[in-house]
């Protein structure tokens, strides 16, 4: 394994990301009745934990989940496939779909429709992660990593290891 990305640049990424959306919150509070978090579990859940400890206190902020999945192990099997949907009422509020990679941004997108149902005021999306070669807009980034590289560590996974690694490796 090679290291890609440090824990002390992660935890920058996570406090870049909360400032950013602290300040939405800030310019729109009279618009919506509080922040969602929604998280792409499993990886995504160190990135969602970390990120949200650095959102400013007086932003109001609930945490939820979707379970889905587009993977086997390493490879992409297709459609989205839903097992959780999230039981927190999103009814006017600002959402923002948290995942910790965006390979194709095809999850992002099927998790951004299915919410559409719950009536938020708005949905943003919000990412550790993204491939370089990706389209999909992000309102939040991390950062970019090359396309051919598979990254574990910090959530991401080795099929269904290494997520509890605090920083982020180049498997080789």
């Amino acid at each position: 394994m090679k290291l890609l990305i440090s824990e002390h640049k992660i935890k920058g990424c996570c406090k870049r990301i909360a400032r950013e959306i602290s300040q939405t919150y800030r310019t729109s509070k009279n618009e919506i009745n509080g922040v969602v978090l929604i998280g792409i579990a499993n990886g995504v859940l160190p990135f969602l934990v970390d990120m949200s400890r650095e959102i400013a206190a007086d932003v109001p902020v609930e945490i939820d989940l979707v379970h889905c999945s587009s993977y086997t192990g390493m490879f992409k099997k297709g459609k989205v496939k839903f097992s959780k949907l999230p039981s927190t009422d999103l009814t006017n509020k600002l959402v923002i779909i948290v995942d910790d990679i965006v390979d194709s941004g095809d999850t992002m997108t099927a998790v951004s429709h299915k919410l559409l149902k719950f009536k938020p005021k708005a949905i943003q999306t919000c990412c550790l992660l993204k491939r370089k070669s990706c389209k999909s807009y992000l309102h939040y980034l991390g950062r970019v990593v090359d396309d051919g590289l598979w990254v574990i560590g910090y959530g991401l996974d080795d099929d269904g290891l290494k997520r509890n690694m605090k920083q982020i490796y180049i498997k080789q």
